[in-house]
């Protein structure tokens, strides 16, 4: 017993020092992933923090504490090891309230907190409703930053580049906007992807977006848009559809039937590919599972193909990576399991593709976090944001760097890595695999992750002391 306490102490020790914004220790989730034996490619969790693992320290979080459900995607740079979250913080100034774009930076190696860093835009503070709401990395080290908008007609969506990490100066680097004629085509947009070179500098780009309904009633509407090299002017892509298509051009979906993607809740995910040509896009509806589809609309892969594999409707989040620094090409897609209605919570499926990148074929590797990061409604905002970037080691060996955030709940990155990478960054602090030998018998008891003894442990992840034997358990 006597020893079982200095482990809460010490376990107590550590979360004060990792509590608040200037944390200097996280931990991981505590739990080990097995390694595919087909390809002995492994997963480890680096860092988490969520309500389950650690939900002092994440409700210790300002922007957490303030509005944490105006934080709702996030973005990773592995060169800089940073991690990126879009935080339209709400402010009342001079009597009107409104929101305010701001990043919430954290080291991505550790996952400590660095600061909250407010984004202007020629002196002025950039704000509206949901002015934050999406950030991204381009293809070339590009941070950007877009709002919610209502009708990209009325209102262009403008498209900033943070320029200066010190000071939050941002550079608009262009605006998002339908062809006159296609007025009757506006509707909500909350989220959008972007491929190539956002600035048009160095290569063309491709933006995407998908809509819930427009102003003339049209459903299944997607948004794109495309920059050339050397311009400044995003334009409709008249090519394959001029500026947006609707459900009388895109027909299949799955679950099939479908109609809508719901009000404000699809994204869409371009695949990577050769030029930046955006050939090939994943979208994710509230009432639909992550389709793959063509510029020509027809769609190339759905869960159809991996029913017993496929997502519950009503979450958003889909990426892919390939790793083939062995000289094997393995593809791999992650995609959000499910949201906050189920327990674990906020997980993300790891799954390895068919042959060819195909659906049918697809194994289940591994789901995370094991505990899932949180099972705390946002209030309806859905997306689970997957960013993912890839590293290679000095033997050529790769790895992709999987940063998992669900607004309101939680955030963890994962290393996902060919048999013989070398992992040089930091693992958090676990709390598994401690010995408890020299406890005496007695009565079960248990502390929550900060070793803090809780009477009557429910819904989150606690450790179980049971005579002289210590568990990891998930109370549900």
């Amino acid at each position: 017993m006597k020893k079982f306490l200095l482990l809460g102490a010490a376990v107590i020790g550590l979360s004060s020092m990792a509590s608040a914004q200037d944390a200097q220790i996280v931990y991981n989730d505590g739990h080990t992933y097995e390694t595919d034996a087909e390809t002995g490619v492994t997963c480890k969790n680096k860092w988490v923090i969520d309500r389950i693992h650690t939900p002092e320290q994440f409700m210790d979080l300002q922007f957490v504490k303030d509005y944490a459900t105006k934080a709702r995607t996030a973005a990773i740079d592995v060169e800089k090891r940073r991690a990126y979250i879009g935080y339209s913080k709400t402010a009342v100034v001079d009597s009107t309230s409104n929101d305010y774009a701001h990043l919430v930076i954290f080291n991505l190696e550790t996952g400590e907190y660095i600061k909250e860093l407010p984004l202007t835009y020629n002196g002025t503070a950039i704000n509206g409703l949901l002015c934050a709401n999406q950030v991204g990395m381009d293809d070339y080290g590009h941070l950007w930053v877009c709002g919610m908008y209502s009708d990209v007609n009325a209102k262009p969506a403008q498209i900033y580049v943070v320029e200066d990490f010190e000071t939050g100066a941002c550079k608009l680097v262009g605006e998002w906007k339908l062809p006159d004629e296609e007025t009757d085509a506006a509707g909500r947009i909350d989220y959008w992807d972007v491929v190539g070179d956002i600035t048009g500098v160095d290569a063309n780009a491709v933006c995407m977006g998908a809509v819930g309904t427009t102003a003339a009633g049209e459903k299944l509407c997607l948004y794109r848009w495309e920059l050339a090299q050397g311009s400044t002017e995003w334009v409709a892509n008249e090519d394959d559809f001029a500026g947006y298509v609707s459900n009388t051009d895109l027909a299949e979906t799955y679950p099939d039937g479908q109609v809508t993607w719901g009000t404000s809740a699809a994204t869409v995910k371009i695949v990577a590919e050769e030029g930046h040509v955006g050939s090939m896009f994943y979208v994710d509806g509230f009432t639909t599972c992550p389709s793959l589809y063509q510029t020509s609309l027809s769609m190339v892969e759905s869960f159809a193909s991996a029913p017993d594999l496929a997502p519950a409707t009503g979450c958003n989040g889909v990426n892919e990576f390939v790793l083939n620094g062995d000289g094997t090409e393995k593809p791999y897609i992650a995609y959000v399991e499910a949201q906050y209605n189920v327990s674990p919570g906020c997980r993300v499926n790891i799954c390895q593709l068919g042959e060819g990148m195909a659906f049918e074929g697809m194994r289940k590797l591994w789901s995370v976090p094991e505990g899932g990061l949180g099972e705390f409604s946002d209030g309806g905002t859905r997306v689970h944001n997957i960013a993912i970037a890839k590293q290679e080691d000095e033997n050529k060996k790769q790895a992709a760097y999987v940063f998992s955030f669900k607004c309101a709940n939680g955030m963890g990155l994962y290393c996902i890595a060919e048999d013989g990478y070398i992992d040089t960054w930091k693992d958090g602090v676990g709390v598994e695999g401690i010995e408890m030998d020299e406890v005496i018998d007695g009565e079960v008891e248990y502390f929550n992750l900060q070793g803090v003894k809780v009477a009557n442990p429910e819904n989150g992840l606690y450790i179980k002391k049971a005579g002289n034997k210590a568990t990891k358990v998930l109370v549900k």
